[in-house]
């Protein structure tokens, strides 16, 4: 600042450390303050020169050395950095590990990372006063993994920052362990499905019957048995698990069948004896034939049978009681099952068996001629759950024997009148 005065207007520069001259402010008139600004100047002692003109061409140069001191206030401050990516302790499903890193300061930033103690890279992004720096470190191994993050100011002020995270490619390895595959689960109506799981860690595991998810566990510990339990209706389910790893990988295991057979009147062994459930067919024996069976849907989740044949009736078929067996049908196969002959007496042989769930029950006489003389009928007795009303389905048989005698006798009489009658009318003929 220079204050002037003169008859004429005044027109004023100035310079700093003989610099180039600078048109000063607040002159042009025959007195009063002209001045000028001079910016940035480095810390230490500087000389400003003035020179002041007039209309009249008449010039005030003066060299006046004016000393100062700049000194700027020192910039101590670091740069505010956050990693946003990855997320710490976050399990990525890509080898690709992408970082980013929000950054601000009071000056221009450049920011740089580097991955498990390796070389520093330079991020993208940077070089200014705010914003988002970002590096991509490839072909990153499985595993556990620490990035860390350096951003430095014009004033060399830095700043760090790291994360810890893990990566996982690997899908889930599942392994079903019980109910197994084609098996009857008969013991309650609450079926228990076990099964293993091996990754880095474990999200959740669905079990899925018959495609739909029917229940999902959150607390699930790898390597070691787990357990998912759920009541079922009797039928024929297919059943798996679902599992999805904390990063997102996804895996089926394969798919098991079961049959849920249950009804709370199952004792394990069965009780014999006695009368049958409701409804079906009864058993047949046929002709001349070693094996003869009667098929019936069971209308009860599992029975016991209970049957009487008549002695004769096993005669006739060439049948012998001591190895009479019952079969139950599952999917396409027969099974035979255990069958006991419980008592006898002169006309009846009286056996049991037991059936475990639903199914297509059949009677099945084996064997070799017993000694009995006639036929008379075939008696089968379904038993559903004890304690029920057993009513009983019975089959009288037919003496096919005798009937087809009776039937020969009727035709050969009925041929012989017609044959009589016709050679009586020839003889007529012959007389006339």
């Amino acid at each position: 600042t220079a204050s002037y005065s003169d008859f004429n207007n005044v027109s004023c520069e100035a310079r700093i450390d003989a610099g180039s001259w600078q048109n000063m402010l607040g002159d042009g008139k025959n007195s009063g303050t002209a001045n000028y600004t001079f910016t940035s100047q480095a810390d230490g002692s500087h000389t400003i020169n003035v020179n002041c003109t007039d209309t009249a061409n008449i010039t005030h140069y003066t060299n006046q050395t004016v000393t100062f001191t700049v000194s700027a206030v020192a910039d101590n401050t670091k740069p505010v950095v956050n990693i946003t990516a990855p997320l710490s302790n976050a399990y990525l499903a890509s080898s690709n590990v992408i970082t980013n890193v929000n950054f601000s300061d009071a000056s221009n930033t450049n920011c740089e990372a580097r991955i498990d103690a390796g070389s520093w890279q330079n991020m993208a992004g940077d070089g200014a006063t705010a914003g988002t720096a970002t590096h991509t470190f490839n072909s990153i191994e499985d595993g556990n993994h620490t990035i860390n993050v350096n951003c430095t100011d014009t004033s060399s002020n830095n700043a760090t920052a790291n994360v810890s995270f893990n990566v996982d490619t690997v899908n889930p390895v599942i392994n079903l362990e019980s109910p197994l595959n084609n098996t009857v689960w008969s013991s309650s109506s609450t079926v228990t499905f076990n099964y293993n799981v091996s990754d880095e860690a474990i999200a959740n595991c669905s079990l899925i019957v018959n495609s739909v998810v029917s229940s999902t566990d959150f607390t699930v510990t790898i390597n070691t048995s787990q357990s998912i339990s759920s009541s079922w209706s009797n039928a024929v389910y297919n059943w798996s698990v679902n599992c999805t790893d904390m990063a997102g990988n996804e895996y089926n295991s394969t798919i098991w069948n079961l049959t849920v057979s249950y009804s709370s009147g199952n004792g394990g062994s069965g009780g014999g004896g006695g009368g049958g459930g409701g409804g079906g067919g009864g058993a047949a024996v046929g002709g001349a034939e070693d094996e003869a069976s009667q098929f019936f849907a069971a209308l009860s989740p599992s029975f016991h049978a209970n049957m009487f044949i008549q002695k004769p009736a096993i005669a006739f078929s060439k049948i012998s009681f001591n190895t009479n067996k019952n079969l139950r049908m599952v999917k396409v196969n027969w099974n035979e099952l255990s069958t006991e002959k419980t008592k006898g007496d002169e006309s009846y042989i009286y056996y049991n068996a037991a059936t475990p769930g639903f199914s297509d029950f059949a009677v099945s006489l084996k064997g070799a001629k017993e000694d009995v003389q006639e036929e008379e009928e075939v008696i089968v007795e379904e038993e559903t759950v004890e304690g029920e009303e057993k009513p009983v389905v019975k089959e009288e048989g037919i003496n096919k024997r005798w009937f087809w005698l009776f039937g020969v006798g009727i035709v050969v009489i009925i041929a012989g009148s017609i044959y009589i009658v016709y050679l009586g009318k020839k003889r007529r003929k012959k007389i006339i």
